[in-house]
C-alpha cells in the first residue's frame, strides 16, 4: 500500500494506516521502553534515598503533607512489581495541586513512567508520520510538525499507544528488572561523576583565568583592587580602549565576573562576550598559564 499522504487541504492520514506502520516497529519500541524503565528503576534503587511524606505539620484544611528525604535507601524487597514500585516510591518532586484541601501533589515514579511512555510514543509516531507523507506538499516552516500534533489532538492514537505501553510493564518482576539493568545504572552513575569532575575542573580553570585577567587589567591601568570602576572614573576611557584592543569575547565575559565595577560596565563587558576576537598574541605570556 502507498503510505504517502495526499497533499493540500484533503490531507488525511488514516489512523489504521498509522497503526499498521506502528506494528512494524513495535518490537523495538517495547525493547527501548523496557530499557528506559529498567534503567530508571535500577538507578533509583542503587542511588536514591527514600522520600517520606510527613503530615505532622499540615495546617488546618490541607492534608498534602511535607516531603523530605530520609537516610533510608529504597529496599527492592518492598516492591514485587514495577506497578508497586511506581505507585509507592516518591521521586522527590512536588507541584502545586490547585485542589482545595491539598496544596501539593508529590510525584511518584508513576509520573516518570507516564512521561517516558508519552515521549517515546510521540517520538516514534512522529518519525513514522514524517517518513510517510509527501514533504514537497508542505513548504512552510514547522508545517509538518503542526499537522502531526493536529492529527494527534483529533485522534485517540497517542492515548491508546501510551496505555498499551504502560500496561505492558506493570506486572514485570522488579527484582528481575533490577538484575538486568543494575550494571547500566552503575555505568550511568560513573559517567555522571566523571562529567561532574570535568565541570568542576573547567569551572576552577575559568576562575583562575578570570583572576589572571583581572590582575593584568589592574596592573596595566594602575588601579586598586578595591576601586570600583564606573563610567565617570578618570581611567574608564583608557580601560575601555584596552579591553576593546586586547581582550577576546571570552576574556571580556570572565573579566565581567570578577571586576569591581558598575552595572553598566558589567553589562558592557558581558555584551562583548559574543565577540569573535581571538586572544591577543601580546598577552600570550600571561594567559598561557590559564590551563596550568
Amino acid at each position: 500500500m502507498d503510505r504517502k499522504a495526499k497533499p493540500a487541504d484533503s490531507f488525511v492520514i488514516l489512523e489504521e494506516d498509522l497503526c499498521d506502520l506502528w506494528s512494524s516497529q513495535e518490537a523495538s519500541l517495547f525493547a527501548k521502553f523496557r530499557r528506559d524503565i529498567g534503567l530508571m528503576v535500577a538507578y533509583a534503587i542503587l542511588y536514591q534515598k527514600k522520600y517520606i511524606i510527613d503530615h505532622s505539620w499540615d495546617p488546618p484544611g490541607d492534608h498534602s503533607g511535607l516531603l523530605w528525604q530520609s537516610s533510608e535507601s529504597i529496599n527492592i524487597c518492598d516492591y514485587a512489581t514495577v506497578s508497586e514500585f511506581c505507585e509507592q516510591v516518591n521521586t522527590g518532586n512536588s507541584r502545586p495541586s490547585f485542589v482545595s484541601g491539598c496544596g501539593m501533589f508529590h510525584d511518584t515514579y508513576t509520573n516518570e513512567l507516564d512521561l517516558l511512555a508519552r515521549d517515546l510514543v510521540t517520538e516514534v509516531a512522529k518519525e513514522i508520520f514524517e517518513n510517510h507523507i509527501d514533504h514537497s506538499a508542505y513548504t512552510k516552516e514547522n508545517e509538518i510538525e503542526e499537522l502531526f500534533f493536529d492529527f494527534l489532538g483529533e485522534s485517540d492514537f497517542l492515548v491508546e499507544r501510551e496505555f498499551e505501553l504502560k500496561q505492558s510493564v506493570m506486572d514485570w518482576k522488579l527484582a528481575d528488572l533490577f538484575s538486568e539493568f543494575q550494571d547500566m545504572a552503575r555505568a550511568k552513575r560513573l559517567k555522571e561523576e566523571l562529567l561532574w569532575e570535568q565541570q568542576q575542573k573547567q569551572a576552577a580553570q575559568k576562575e583562575r583565568k578570570a583572576r589572571l585577567i583581572l590582575a593584568h587589567f589592574l596592573q596595566i591601568l594602575d588601579l586598586s583592587a578595591t576601586c570600583k570602576l564606573e563610567k565617570g572614573h578618570p581611567k574608564w576611557l583608557a580601560a575601555k580602549t584596552w579591553v576593546e584592543r586586547e581582550l577576546s569575547g571570552e576574556e571580556c565575559h570572565l573579566l565581567a565576573r570578577v571586576l569591581n565595577c558598575s552595572n553598566s560596565i558589567q553589562m558592557w563587558l558581558t555584551s562583548r562576550s559574543h565577540s569573535h576576537k581571538p586572544n591577543s598574541k601580546k598577552l600570550y605570556q600571561w594567559h598561557i598559564h590559564y590551563d596550568c
